[in-house]
């Protein structure tokens, strides 16, 4: 038994054809639950508690795999995996729904070096504190735009560009 409709839809309107009610009939199906998940790579610290230890017991719905998968890739992008790839497996069983995790998280890619071009007034120490990268850190998506939103946010800059090289 599958959610969706039950029989045709009503359609009645007024005479003139100025406005018209439409009813559908829906039908309730089976509720899925996530029992269980496998992910075949280690994610590191935080990871599994974070983003799919919650997911147990949830309500499952069509997009869920792909949004866990798309927040899992998200968060190993703002690790350093630039080149992540993280793909799932849905099997439903009865009632019952099993994901399996397959995550390629690639090289580490880390901040070779920061430089700032076209500062004239602002101090090279006041910019670098600013931003929460240093070199030797894995890129990071999230804390360079944080970077960037705090240096306009302080006034110490009119533009901020971010260009990204590849590593050597």
């Amino acid at each position: 038994e599958r959610a969706g409709t039950s029989g045709t839809a009503e359609v009645s309107g007024k005479d003139d054809k100025s406005s018209a009610d439409i009813r559908i009939p829906i039908v309730e199906g089976r509720r899925f639950v996530i029992e269980d998940y496998e992910v075949d790579a280690e994610l590191g610290p935080g990871l599994d508690s974070i983003f799919l230890a919650p997911l147990r017991g949830e309500g499952y719905y069509v997009r869920l795999p792909a949004e866990a998968a798309a927040q899992l890739r998200a968060a190993l992008l703002n690790r350093g995996h630039q080149k992540a790839i993280v793909t799932v497996k849905t099997t439903i069983d009865e009632t019952r729904v099993h994901l399996a995790f397959h995550v390629d998280k690639g090289p580490v890619y880390r901040v070779r070096e920061i430089s700032i071009t076209g500062r004239d007034r602002t101090r090279k120490r006041i910019v670098l504190s600013r931003i929460p990268l240093r070199p030797g850190d894995p890129v990071n998506e999230s804390a360079t735009a944080e970077g960037a939103d705090a240096l306009y946010r302080h006034g110490v800059v009119r533009a901020v560009g971010v260009t990204k090289t590849s590593p050597s």
